[in-house]
């Protein structure tokens, strides 16, 4: 779950669904599909930041989740792909 605002004035604003064939990025009223293709670098402090189509603010209190969709990623990628060491 990502949040908005800033400060004592944070609320959910969408929920991040990682498969393995997409990112899905649902905010109550639609879902924007986004490839899988990315990493979301390792969460750190209270809010870790995705870049997607735009930035998400993820608290840390769902970083098991961060991590686990990273690791899922590495498990699905070509290890022959020179492109892995980049993203």
């Amino acid at each position: 779950m990502t949040i908005t605002g800033s400060g004592l004035f944070t609320r959910p604003a969408e929920w991040i669904v990682v498969t393995d064939r997409a990112v899905l990025v649902v905010d109550g009223r639609e879902a924007q599909r986004l490839p899988r293709d990315v990493s979301f670098g390792k969460p750190t402090g209270m809010y870790h930041t995705i870049e997607l189509d735009r930035t998400y603010k993820v608290h840390r209190q769902w970083y098991q989740e961060v991590i686990a969709a990273d690791e899922a990623l590495r498990g699905q990628q070509d290890p022959d792909d020179p492109a892995v060491g980049e993203r």
